[in-house]
């Protein structure tokens, strides 16, 4: 390796400052000056340049890097220039590490083929020139055709046809949708597998919009990918381009009217239209013979012995509870029997509970089905919830107060209560002719003869 001096530095430094060229060179012999149409001449008959070596991840981490900016990629094995800018880097394969190209097309014009490449160059060959140059012998010269067939590339001279599968030279890749849906997968020429994040690249140029309307002015907004809000006044479009029309039934019952876009009224026959689609049917039942009749719009009488009918599909079935009172039988269509013993099935879905009050401290227990205890405390909760009231007879023995739950007296008169409610009677007995008379509540005098009932009732002794 090269040494250079302190001095050699200083004398690089002063030549990049005052002629902005340099020449690098291991012969020390040739000197230092730069070719005159080279800002840097490289000069040397063993070594070669080696330019930033990189992958794709790597070269992509570059800043902003400049137009022309060139690196060797070791992802694509090539040499790669920045045609795009800085903000937007545009990396191209300028030269390639390995030299085998895809072959992309072929197209054939007379004679002359034209065969497209993998890096977008493409190139012509002369098959009349190149025969003629190749074939010294004057016996099979080029005097029919030269065919491209698909890929099947057919030269016919005196000799016969050759036929040339250009396919063979073709290098197949492969770009597939993963199963996750999400992924793509990009195989190359050497098998080498590439995958790509769909996610990624939907994000990265995914662009946001939104709409939306207001429900009470009717405005419609759309705000597009630059952030630009648009607005729609839905209302005034479609006051714009409704129309009004109506359809209603007349007071009589039995017309309709249509008003159309114009102003046009059109009226509707209610009956006519009901007398030209209906059809007149009758049905009925006669219920001592059981026989359906049906009389259909042609006045086609139709029977049905329902009676026939219901006897032929019917079966019989019966369930009852047994003597014990604790089973079910039942007997199907085929007569067979079976019991069901209701002791067994109340004990399978029975749930026990039970529930209890201590007198003393007033406390509500409910045991659940679980078995779980619930408590509720009965004198706490009346307490929560009473309200006091006072109903008491008064010293005078006449009237009595009534106290509200908000303290509020109400007195009531007995006096006056008796007084409305009250009725009289009298009762009074003659001893001279036995007879006992009463005067109900309506003034109606109502007689026993008590003389005649004890006589009638008398024992004697």
């Amino acid at each position: 390796m090269k040494k250079f001096t302190p001095a050699f530095f200083l004398l690089f430094f002063w030549a990049s400052v005052v002629s902005a060229q340099q020449k690098i060179t291991d012969d020390a012999g040739l000197g230092i000056a730069p070719h005159a149409s080279a800002l840097l001449d490289l000069d040397s008959k063993s070594k070669g340049l080696l330019l930033p070596r990189m992958t794709d991840n790597q070269r992509d981490g570059i800043p902003q890097p400049a137009h022309g900016l060139v690196i060797f990629n070791l992802s694509e094995n090539c040499v790669q220039v920045n045609n795009g800018v800085p903000s937007l880097p545009k990396w191209e394969c300028v030269l390639h590490g390995d030299v085998s190209q895809d072959l992309t097309g072929a197209s054939l014009t007379g004679t002359i083929l034209q065969i497209d490449i993998q890096d977008g160059t493409s190139t012509s060959v002369d098959l009349y020139s190149l025969i003629a140059t190749l074939d010294t012998s004057n016996t099979n010269e080029l005097n029919h055709s030269v065919e491209l067939d698909g890929r099947l590339l057919k030269i016919t001279d005196a000799g016969g046809t050759l036929v040339l599968d250009l396919s063979s030279l073709e290098v197949l890749t492969s770009l597939n949708l993963n199963a996750d849906g999400k992924t793509l997968e990009y195989k190359d020429e050497d098998g080498v597998v590439n995958t790509i994040d769909l996610a990624d690249v939907i994000n990265n140029f995914e662009t946001v919009t939104s709409v939306s309307v207001d429900s009470t002015t009717g405005i419609f907004t759309y705000v597009d990918e630059d952030g630009t809000t648009n607005t729609l006044d839905l209302a005034a479009v479609i006051k714009a381009q409704e129309t009004v029309t109506t359809f209603a039934l007349n007071a009589d019952g039995k017309t309709l009217e249509y008003v159309d876009e114009d102003g046009n009224m059109s009226t509707v026959d209610l009956e006519t239209v009901i007398k030209n689609f209906e059809t007149v049917t009758s049905a009925s039942v006669d219920p001592a013979t059981g026989v359906f009749t049906y009389v259909d719009e042609d006045g086609v009488s139709n029977t049905l012995d329902l009676a026939a009918v219901i006897k032929a599909q019917e079966t019989l079935t019966t369930f009852v509870l047994n003597a014990d009172g604790k089973t079910l039988e039942y007997v199907d269509e085929d007569g067979n029997m079976s019991t069901v013993d209701l002791s067994t099935v109340i004990k399978n879905f029975e749930t026990l509970t039970s529930s209890s009050v201590n007198p003393t401290t007033g406390v509500f227990t409910y045991v659940d089905e679980h078995g779980v205890a619930n408590i509720l405390d009965l004198t706490a909760v009346i307490k929560a919830q009473e309200t006091l009231t006072t109903f008491a007879l008064n010293a005078d023995g006449k009237t009595l107060e009534y106290v509200d739950e908000d303290g509020n007296m109400s007195t009531v008169d007995l006096e006056t209560v008796i007084k409305n409610f009250e009725t009289v009677t009298s009762a009074s007995v003659d001893p001279a002719t036995g007879v006992f008379t009463y005067v109900d509540e309506d003034g109606v005098s109502n007689t026993l003869d008590l003389a005649a009932v004890i006589k009638a009732q008398e024992t004697l002794t």
